[in-house]
């Protein structure tokens, strides 16, 4: 598979191309020079046989499904059926960032749940939900709501940045929630700056940390020291367009190719993370128990918390 041949793949949507051709133009200027490469996918590839745990991937706002090829295509090869959808809103392409934007996005991971069964080598049973900023929220939520997820990981995900949003749900809460979370967070920017990009200055998001509200799943809190918010996206990495841009958003003296290494370290992690929860395989389960240096992370790149799940009071 060539990127050209994804660009095609991402204009449909179970069907023929849907939208004006406006809709593209942001995604055009990060493709731009980047549609002859190579990934490692291979088109009508034979599947293998046997039953395999199903991950769905939630895309940034108004995001292409391809938004992390990379993470997505080593996930196929480690053993998962991989789907995503790109991210649109309710009653427009443009998604929303609000409750009906969030609620919307829960639908469509249902939804490719529900796809899922129809193909014969998944096992919907070992289902695991992946989002990347503003999909993570979506995510969330539809972890709260379908029994089949089993797991979420978040990718700098929005619900660590807008609880309001999340206590705003009314139904998701995640004091109750009892499937293990693995989130990874970028290289923190100081509160002038998230101060400088309130639109309401009135306004005080003052709802509970969903990280501290987790306390009956098991929590790994991984900090990505060398990554801006962009770099959780393999799509913008490769783009000439953010590397024409990405160093301002370069966190301290990190370079882009400090981040670029961190990305597979996060693609492990994930792969890692999913084998243990989703599989029980013991080996996954050691590499987490483990410092970052004795799984060979070079020093500086990350730094990992771990709570494990307090028993819910009967």
């Amino acid at each position: 598979m060539s990127l050209g041949q994804y660009e095609s793949l991402m204009k449909t949507s179970f069907g023929p191309p849907t939208g004006p051709a406006e809709r593209w133009g942001f995604i055009e200027s990060y493709m731009r020079g980047t549609s002859a490469s190579h990934t490692w996918a291979v088109r009508d590839a034979e599947a293998q046989t046997g039953r395999f745990p199903v991950v769905i991937y939630a895309p940034s706002l108004n995001a292409p499904a391809i938004e992390n090829i990379e993470l997505c295509e080593y996930l196929a090869t480690e053993g998962f059926i991989v789907l995503a959808s790109s991210s649109i809103g309710t009653d427009s392409l443009a998604m929303t960032i609000d409750l009906t934007g969030a609620d919307t996005q829960a639908k469509d991971i249902s939804y490719l749940l529900d796809f899922a069964k129809t193909l014969p080598n998944s096992d919907p049973s070992r289902s695991a939900a992946v989002g990347y900023s503003w999909g993570a929220m979506g995510a969330l939520f539809a972890a709260s709501r379908d029994r089949r997820i089993k797991a979420l990981i978040s990718l700098d995900g929005s619900f660590r940045y807008s609880p309001g949003t999340v206590r705003s749900s009314g139904d998701v809460h995640p004091e109750q929630m009892t499937m293990p979370l693995l989130v990874f967070s970028r290289a923190e920017e100081p509160l002038e700056t998230w101060d400088a990009m309130r639109k309401d200055k009135g306004h005080c998001d003052c709802a509970p940390n969903v990280l501290n509200e987790w306390t009956h799943g098991d929590l790994i809190h991984i900090h990505m020291l060398a990554m801006s918010h962009l770099q959780f996206s393999s799509f913008y990495q490769r783009s000439e367009r953010f590397r024409n841009e990405a160093l301002k958003f370069s966190p301290a003296d990190y370079s882009l190719e400090d981040g670029e290494l961190s990305y597979n370290w996060v693609a492990l992690y994930t792969s890692k993370f999913l084998k243990a929860y989703l599989e029980n395989d013991p080996d996954s389960v050691q590499f987490l128990a483990r410092a970052p240096n004795e799984n060979g992370v070079p020093r500086h790149l990350m730094s990992i918390s771990v709570r494990h799940a307090v028993a819910q009071d009967k």
